[in-house]
């Protein structure tokens, strides 16, 4: 459990961490739900690692993590969706595919993080990276499975 008295989830996971020892390169939150990343090696290799966070009575707790995104159960059958990675410094913006939508993020620190909240785990169709944008134009990012 985080620290009762962390009032965000960026905080909260920063708490359980030597000072410097990481930092929080992202996050995002919806109502009681968030999920922060972080880069666990800032004075090194940039090592990334996702927390996802739920807030129960009034204090954030930490729920399943890792170095990866990916799909969280936060009640039943429904919880968070996660796309994230680390891309070149020139991007600003990220633009992603899920369930027959575009979505657009800020790329910050050379990192996008898009999340989507109360879904169910996706069976075939997970969130893609589809572009990046950099210098003011969109690279589409090529699929697995184009030729």
């Amino acid at each position: 459990m985080l620290n009762a008295h962390d009032d965000s989830p960026d905080a909260g996971v920063l708490s359980g961490f030597p000072r410097d020892a990481v930092r929080v390169v992202a996050s995002q939150q919806s109502a009681d739900a968030a999920y922060v990343l972080l880069d666990t090696n800032p004075k090194g290799w940039r090592y990334l690692y996702g927390i996802n966070c739920e807030r129960v009575n009034g204090q954030w707790t930490e729920g399943s993590s890792g170095n990866g995104s990916g799909w969280a159960r936060i009640e039943e059958d429904l919880g968070t969706l996660t796309l994230w990675d680390d891309v070149t410094s020139d991007a600003d913006r990220a633009r992603a595919s899920f369930a027959g939508e575009l979505f657009e993020t800020a790329v910050e620190d050379g990192v996008y993080l898009f999340a989507w909240w109360n879904v169910p785990c996706p069976d075939a169709s997970w969130p893609r990276l589809e572009a990046l944008r950099m210098g003011g134009e969109w690279i589409r990012i090529p699929s697995a499975h184009s030729a």
